[in-house]
């Protein structure tokens, strides 16, 4: 019984062991196969998403393809209920498609209206609505330039009235142009019509900036930031001989006087320069020459005379070559009125051009205010520009009166005291040297 035992125990242990060591190598071919399986189906989903991505194009492709066929179903559909819609049908769909074209037609107008386009541009558009749609594009390129801008090449007309190929950059309002060839830069104005024009013309220094500016896109460049006008103030500025032309007739004898004024003014203050000095203290060295002795007297009397020049020494001679009396009295009144006049000779010219040229200027300016009101009445006062523009070149020759008269006016001041203090100077020499006896 033992012994059986034994046996069933030892087969039993042989049987286990056995088992282990089967069921360990059938785990490993389990763990090989489900590697294998793993594999396999990475390539599958591989396979299967290269696949699918190719089916996804296809089926985009295919709806395009159903969109078009959708599209030219929708229109074959459309002619064909259009072929078969009825006449009256027919009749209000182009009476629509009329008003509609009406409707545009009238928006585009308002649109050539609103900014400022010519008439001659809104009369096509009038006569044809494809004019105002090119007016349209060609706005919308224009608002592009705007936005982006960039040199391009321009004919432009410069001072002299040439026209030159520029090139020229336009950055919101204000546009510019750079002449390479004449080495000269400036501002543009835009007239509605024609060519653009030069509005300023820059300085060196000014060009240097413009031209950095077209080769290294930065630079300080001069504009007109109030938008035009100060360019027109500048535009307007006239020459001297413009601004005198505007006068008219009447600038005319102004313009003579100032010259005779001017040229005597001259003339006199020139002659009064050259007057020789008058001797100071001349009469008392007179009479102290008289109280020494004969000879002495006479050798002084001749030194002094010798040493006198122009007025003084003509009295001089007047005294000594007469004794006291009338006569002596009568020859010095007589020569003083001549020197006095000689000196205020032509002078009441400059006075009467001072008198004289602003009452021209007031008649020049009546007859201009003439003129003008006649002009109101012929075209009437609904531009303020035919009134303001005549009464400001009627007002030209009061300014040209004024401008000659006021410095007439103290010219011939100054060199009338000058004249009267030297006039006073010698008469009182001569009453004084009329009671010596030489």
């Amino acid at each position: 019984m033992n012994g059986i035992r034994f046996l069933f125990l030892f087969f039993f242990s042989v049987f286990i062991l056995a088992d282990y060591s089967y069921s360990d190598g059938l785990s490993e071919s389990i763990v090989d196969d489900i590697k294998k399986s793993q594999h396999k189906l990475e390539k599958q989903q591989s396979l299967i998403t290269k696949k699918m991505g190719a089916m996804q194009d296809e089926i985009r492709l295919k709806e395009r393809q159903l969109s078009a066929l959708r599209q030219k179903a929708v229109e074959a559909r459309k002619l064909s209920d259009e072929q078969t819609l009825g006449l009256d049908k027919l009749r209000n769909q182009v009476s629509q498609w009329r008003n509609q074209n009406i409707y545009q037609q009238h928006l585009l107008i308002g649109f050539a209206e609103d900014v400022d386009y010519p008439v001659s541009d809104v009369k096509s558009v009038e006569d044809n609505i494809m004019n105002g749609i090119d007016l349209l594009d060609q706005y919308i390129s224009g608002a592009k330039s705007r936005l982006y801008p960039s040199w391009r090449a321009t004919q432009v007309v410069i001072k002299n009235g040439e026209i030159r190929n520029v090139e020229s950059i336009k950055i919101g309002p204000v546009s510019w142009y750079l002449d390479e060839d004449d080495h000269s830069a400036g501002i543009l104005s835009e007239p509605r019509e024609g060519l653009p024009e030069t509005a300023y013309l820059f300085s060196s220094s000014e060009r240097e900036e413009l031209q950095r500016l077209y080769q290294e896109k930065r630079g300080l460049v001069v504009f007109d930031p109030s938008l035009d006008r100060a360019l027109k103030v500048y535009g307007q500025k006239d020459s001297l001989l413009q601004h005198l032309s505007r006068g008219g007739l009447w600038a005319v004898p102004i313009l003579i006087f100032a010259v005779l004024a001017t040229t005597i003014a001259l003339m006199k203050a020139t002659y009064i320069v050259r007057l020789p000095r008058l001797l100071p203290n001349f009469v008392e060295r007179v009479e102290r020459i008289v109280k020494k002795d004969e000879e002495t007297k006479r050798a002084e009397l001749t030194l002094l005379l010798k040493s006198l020049k122009g007025a003084q020494s003509n009295i001089l001679k007047i005294a000594l070559q007469n004794p006291v009396s009338d006569k002596r009295d009568d020859k010095l009144f007589a020569f003083l009125l001549d020197n006095k006049y000689e000196m205020e000779r032509f002078l009441g010219v400059i006075a009467v051009t001072a008198s004289v040229a602003p009452l021209l200027g007031l008649l020049g300016t009546v007859s201009g205010m003439i003129d003008t009101f006649k002009m109101m009445t012929l075209f009437g006062s609904g531009d303020p520009a035919v009134v303001s523009g005549g009464i400001s070149e009627a007002l030209v020759t009061t300014e040209l009166g004024l401008v000659v008269a006021i410095p007439a006016l103290l010219i011939n001041a100054l060199l009338s005291r000058k004249i009267k203090n030297y006039s006073a100077s010698l008469e009182s020499n001569a009453i004084k040297l009329s009671k010596i006896k030489l």
